[in-house]
């Protein structure tokens, strides 16, 4: 941008317009807008760039449970884009380690934004780009991600009348888990999978197999250890127990009606635990199940 435009941009933002539809105004915005890929990336990075992202992408996870993934999505994908670029960068072995693995908890992050924004193949694509990093890292934590990504995943292809596909993926998650000598997964986590798994027994309408696994996600939780938990399980607790719980109970409702009491009980409790504001967004869904429910 020359002087001369800077100064006519700057009168008409001083003054205004006169006769300037909205769609002429945003096209004359957009043009001034630096280009994203106009931003240059350090040659060198550390400890306090890695930090950086993650505390951008607590900062995304948290205006999703708010507010929902349409309104930041497009900012978490455009942080991604340029999280990738730093791949390049000079750092040492750990702190690249730990970029594989901050970036996979970003992309984690911008894949669920944009499936509940509807934006299923963005989701895909985001869900692959995550466990990749997570693979890659050699992080402590990373298979705990990887399988959070993979129920992630699994919420998707069930939301898209997939419930097979749930088993599939929550078969590889298991494998995960369960193989000898595999890097530990946290309680909530494990409960995360278990719990998903019964929800597409009970959408295939295998009432014992549904049982079964809502045992074990519960057994999960109640013999979970008292260490530190990764970010992205901040959103498991009793509630998110009960609301869990009470979808199961909704999704078995139609064939057995006996069910639907259990799932009235549940989701009412589980009202309690979610804040109006903080936790607006995963308040109307148990709102929603309830009325189902009902």
């Amino acid at each position: 941008m020359d002087r001369r435009t800077f100064h006519n941009t700057i009168l008409a933002a001083v003054f205004g317009g006169v006769g300037v539809s909205a769609a002429a105004d945003e096209d004359r915005l957009r043009s001034i807008l630096p280009s994203p890929s106009s931003e240059p990336t350090p040659r060198r990075i550390g400890t306090s760039e890695v930090n950086a992202i993650r505390a951008a992408t607590t900062g995304y996870r948290s205006s999703h449970f708010q507010y929902g993934g349409g309104l930041m999505r497009a900012a978490a994908v455009a942080q991604l884009d340029y999280v990738l670029k730093l791949r390049g960068a000079q750092c040492s072995d750990s702190v690249r380690g730990d970029l594989a693995f901050a970036t996979a908890e970003l992309s984690n992050t911008a894949a669920w934004m944009s499936f509940t924004a509807g934006r299923h193949e963005d989701a895909r694509r985001l869900w692959a780009i995550a466990l990749n990093g997570a693979r890659e890292s050699g992080h402590p934590q990373s298979a705990d991600l990887m399988v959070e990504t993979l129920m992630n995943a699994s919420v998707q292809a069930f939301h898209l009348g997939s419930p097979h596909e749930v088993v599939s993926l929550a078969k590889y998650a298991s494998s995960l888990i369960t193989t000898p000598g595999a890097i530990p997964v946290s309680a909530p986590t494990r409960h995360y999978t278990y719990a998903h798994l019964a929800h597409a027994y009970a959408k295939m309408g295998n009432v014992k197999s549904c049982n079964a696994s809502l045992g074990q996600a519960d057994q999960a939780l109640d013999n979970a250890d008292t260490g530190p938990l990764p970010a992205w399980t901040s959103y498991v607790s009793e509630g998110s127990r009960l609301l869990l719980n009470g979808m199961a109970f909704v999704l078995l409702a139609p064939t057995d009606h006996t069910f639907a009491p259990g799932a009235v009980d549940q989701l009412r409790q589980a009202l309690i635990y979610y804040d109006p504001t903080e936790q607006a967004c995963t308040r109307a869904e148990v709102l929603s199940l309830l009325a189902s429910a009902y």
